[in-house]
């Protein structure tokens, strides 16, 4: 006899059944991959933790008087140098560990109008900083020893309100600012050496500051923070900046400030509610493994550094400036304090100096003990 053939409902149900088989097989790898890659990530901390040499040793801050309040600081540890903006316009070079001026930076606003915060190149030609009104200011020299140019680039299409925040690639060709209106801006460098706005993204929600942006080394990806509790990814290699769809809830607190390791897929969030938390991420992917959390106090971070080595420097509104081993410890050795609220702080690829700026005038360095 001829066999009979399966009904139709019998067939779609067998369909159906591979279908679900697939979508299941399909998510245990989905599944299996993410644990394979946080798996390595968290191996990967660790050797770096086991290699690095025991963390150095603080005792007495030196304490220099400033003329004018600083906002912002960076690390020129090339030439030795740390670079400070702030009220007035003022940008200051001092030397280290003296101290002393040696250089101050023209800018070309017809107004005092205040520097809100600093980025420099990793091959130490550029330097960019932000202004209360929103614009951008650039400078460029050829050589990283040489004295910087009195020409300023001021950037197109600044911000219509404050700068919160710059970053600048290691090559020193692609420049991202964040702003107290919600928008961001992403400029190049072009093959004429012209600086040419590349992005442009204004919010829709202008009373949610975008409080921190940091452009990643080696990707075309940027990440922000900002007063809507979240840590956002950025693709801007294409046309338009692209929101990637990894988007990271900081405990229920607004994002005041973010710290990238040179050279890996890490970044240390620092929040309103004074927790730091340290986040491995997988850049392309959707999720991420988190190595670390601390507290300090329970005011806001301003500001955070980290070196290579997992060690870290923080400063808060409670005048507190805290060095932290990101490897062993999860409690904070606390350095010092200002007398007015931390606004910046630095540490140098080796670990062996820290320093912090306040609103109280003062530059603090602390170096390794002998």
């Amino acid at each position: 006899m001829p066999q009979s053939k399966p009904s139709p409902s019998t067939a779609q149900t067998a369909v159906r059944l591979k279908n679900y088989l697939g979508f299941i097989m399909l998510s245990l790898l989905l599944v299996w991959g993410a644990w394979i890659y946080q798996n390595n990530q968290s191996t990967a901390y660790v050797r770096r933790c086991e290699q690095r040499q025991a963390p150095p040793k603080f005792s007495t801050a030196k304490t220099m008087m400033l003329e004018f309040v600083p906002q912002a600081m960076v690390l020129d540890e090339r030439n030795q140098q740390l670079i400070v903006a702030g009220e007035h316009q003022q940008v200051q070079i001092l030397s280290l560990p003296e101290g002393q001026v040696v250089e101050q930076l023209a800018t070309p606003m017809t107004t005092l109008t205040p520097l809100t915060t600093l980025a420099l190149s990793r091959d130490g030609k550029v330097l960019v900083a932000g202004t209360k009104t929103g614009a951008v200011l650039l400078w460029q020299r050829d050589r990283a020893t040489e004295p910087w140019p009195t020409a300023v680039v001021k950037l197109s299409n600044p911000h219509d309100a404050a700068t919160l925040s710059v970053s600048i690639t290691s090559s020193g060709d692609r420049v991202a600012s964040a702003s107290v209106d919600g928008s961001l801006r992403v400029w190049h460098k072009t093959a004429s050496e012209q600086w040419q706005l590349l992005h442009q993204h204004d919010s829709a929600h202008r009373s949610m500051a975008v409080r921190t942006v940091q452009l990643m080394a080696g990707q075309d990806i940027l990440v922000t923070g900002g007063d809507d509790h979240l840590i956002r990814l950025w693709d801007h290699s294409a046309s338009q900046l692209q929101p990637l769809n990894n988007l990271m809830r900081n405990n229920h607190s607004p994002v005041h400030t973010l710290a990238v390791l040179p050279g890996d897929d890490s970044v240390v969030v620092g929040g309103a509610n004074g927790k730091i938390i340290l986040k491995k991420i997988n850049f392309r992917g959707e999720h991420y493994k988190q190595l670390f959390q601390g507290q300090q106090g329970s005011t806001p971070i301003q500001a955070l550094a980290v070196n290579p080595d997992y060690l870290m420097v923080s400063g808060s509104v409670d005048r507190m400036v805290g060095f932290w081993d990101l490897c062993t410890d999860k409690t904070m050795q606390v350095l010092g304090r200002h007398q007015k609220p931390v606004v910046a702080v630095a540490i140098d690829q080796s670990g062996q100096t820290v320093v912090s700026a306040g609103l109280d005038q003062t530059i603090q360095i602390w170096a390794e003990d002998e």
